[in-house]
């Protein structure tokens, strides 16, 4: 029923936004603007907030003692000081590791985040898209501990839960069907508009390079949402905006927002 209500206010909006020819398209700046700050890093984030982007979209797997915490991928090697997973350490572990030095030496002394702490920096300035990353174990329990951590602090409507794993997602709206959610994936997907209807997903997230003008008509006919992932180009944005793309995820948020204003 909470769905049915959201899709039909949300196609009311999509008509009027059609009509008065009102900007639609959300800035949701990938990993914090990833081209700009260390990904996934409170910079960024702040970066996100000051230069006015709807949306963080920012990454979560789970420590050695369960906490979600925010950094993309499994292993620490790429983006910290620290070897191994992320899953075998703890959150004190992870705390010590510097996430910001090997962007440049501007950002040392970056640490890696809780969930929670973002939560604390962003509520009430800016929204977040949270990835669940593929982990191995679909029985972490990692859905819960996001919507209740979400729940504590009053941000149940201010939260995208987006993942690649289409039962993750599924999860989710089980969990609480209230919650905004989005299917990632990559390449053509013949039947994504209504896999995303069976299992309650709001948005379809593809990448950019298949993305044509007829699947996001064919997707808003369905009263789904279309969030295009990764675009960097200044073109490739404006090609989107005027395809009526309801969301763009970008490293640049700085272009896609000077590419709104226009």
């Amino acid at each position: 029923m909470i769905k049915t209500i959201t899709a039909s206010i949300f196609l009311v909006i999509f008509l009027f936004s059609q009509a008065s020819g009102k900007e639609k398209t959300l800035s949701i700046a990938h990993r914090g603007g990833a081209d700009i700050r260390p990904e996934n890093t409170m910079s960024a984030f702040e970066n996100a907030i000051n230069i006015g982007a709807d949306y963080i979209e920012l990454d979560v797997h789970l420590s050695k003692d369960g906490v979600p915490v925010v950094i993309h991928d499994s292993g620490l090697e790429r983006t910290t000081d620290g070897k191994g997973k992320v899953e075998d350490k703890t959150l004190e572990e992870l705390k010590k590791l510097d996430c910001g030095k090997w962007f440049s030496e501007e950002f040392r002394g970056e640490k890696i985040s809780a969930l929670e702490e973002v939560m604390e920096l962003v509520k009430g300035k800016i929204k977040l898209a949270i990835e669940i990353k593929n982990c191995k174990d679909l029985d972490d329990g990692i859905e819960e501990k996001i919507i209740t951590l979400a729940g504590n602090h009053d941000m149940l409507q201010d939260i995208i839960i987006i993942s690649f794993s289409y039962d993750r997602i599924k999860k989710v709206n089980e969990l609480d069907g209230s919650i905004t959610t989005g299917f990632l994936y990559g390449g053509s997907k013949r039947d994504v508009c209504k896999m995303a209807i069976d299992a309650g997903i709001d948005y379809i997230c593809p990448h950019w390079m298949p993305v044509t003008e007829e699947l996001i008509k064919e997707a808003h006919s369905y009263n789904l949402r279309v969030n295009i992932w990764t675009v960097n180009n200044p073109a490739l944005m404006k090609k989107f905006i005027d395809m009526g793309a309801d969301a763009i995820t970008t490293d640049r948020p700085d272009y896609l927002l000077e590419e709104l204003k226009k």
